[in-house]
């Protein structure tokens, strides 16, 4: 697969934000944009559009080299869309969520990206969604806990799948918990993970001027 489908890979290796709304991504986010080398683009994602493209190309000859072609589609436009110049890129964090059902594809075309799964308590999740007043589009489950729980059961499967069929070390679970009691040892591990050097200053995430623009604007 790899040897028909080598996809592109940049010196910043991307950093992907996936798995269930209220599990910390934004804290994530905001603590890996405070890195001199990071830069956030929260969740105006660029990685669905291409998915579809890929899907069309299919397993022809041309599809093998639309991998490399729109995984550097991706990686130029995350550059764009977070201001970084063409002589110093950075690495991007891309926190849409839903990701997560595009981790296959992410491999294929970015194959050195960084996935990180965010992970939180089921129940302390399942009732921060519940009581979150979401616009409903992309959260239709989230108004009955029965369907909570289902959402949050699907989306922990399709990690688990990514995780046991692509190499150790794509898909890497954040636990919430652990970010928050730990800050510090956890957002070393990841940095190392995704290949990121330590600096100092990077647990003062708060007194950056980002404006959060989801639902946990309060929270961080």
């Amino acid at each position: 697969t790899r040897a028909f489908c080598p996809g592109y890979s940049p010196s910043k290796r991307p950093i992907f934000v996936v798995g269930m709304p209220r599990s910390g991504s934004t804290l994530m986010e905001r603590l890996l944009a405070a890195h001199s080398q990071v830069r956030g683009a929260g969740e105006d994602t660029h990685m669905a559009p291409l998915v579809g493209k890929f899907i069309e190309a299919g397993s022809t000859l041309e599809g093998g080299r639309t991998c490399a072609k729109l995984g550097k589609q991706y990686f130029t436009r995350m550059q764009q869309l977070v201001g970084a110049s063409k002589d110093s890129p950075v690495h991007t964090v891309d926190k849409m969520l839903r990701n997560v059902m595009n981790i296959g594809f992410i491999y294929l075309m970015v194959p050195n990206a960084c996935v990180l799964h965010m992970v939180r308590d089921p129940m302390d999740v399942g009732f921060s969604n519940f009581r979150q007043p979401f616009e409903g589009r992309g959260t239709p489950w989230a108004w009955n806990l029965t369907d909570i729980a289902r959402e949050y059961s699907l989306l922990q499967q399709v990690a688990d799948h990514w995780r046991t069929v692509l190499p150790d070390g794509f898909v890497n679970d954040v636990h919430y918990e652990a970010l928050v009691a730990t800050p510090e040892t956890e957002l070393r591990r990841v940095l190392e993970i995704c290949g990121v050097p330590w600096e100092d200053g990077l647990l003062d995430f708060h007194k950056q001027e980002a404006v959060v623009h989801t639902s946990s604007a309060a929270s961080v």
